[in-house]
Formats: C-alpha cells, structure tokens, sequence
C-alpha cells in the first residue's frame, strides 16, 4: 500500500489508518484517486454555458 496526505491537513498517513492524527479527517483511501481524477472546471464550465 502507498502512503497518503490527509486531503484537510496534509499530514502523512500510514497505510491502513482511518483518521488523520493531526486534524481528524476520515482518510479515504480506496477513493483518493477517483477523487483527484475529477475535473473541477467541468461542473464550473457547465453552469456558464
């Protein structure tokens, strides 16, 4: 498993844990790339249109 930012705080987080120490957060990790992966523009270019 790879290491992982809290997506609030950005502390490191070690594979397997489900709050960040420092802020927390729920870290999703199964997710953390669908989430990354989604433009932000597109719901922004939609509504201007």
């Amino acid at each position: 498993m790879t290491t992982q930012n809290c997506a609030e705080c950005g502390t490191p987080a070690e594979p397997g844990q489900s709050f960040c120490d420092a802020c927390g957060a729920v870290l999703r990790w199964d997710q953390a790339g669908a989430r990354t992966a989604q433009p932000a523009t597109a719901s922004a270019a939609g509504r201007d249109s």
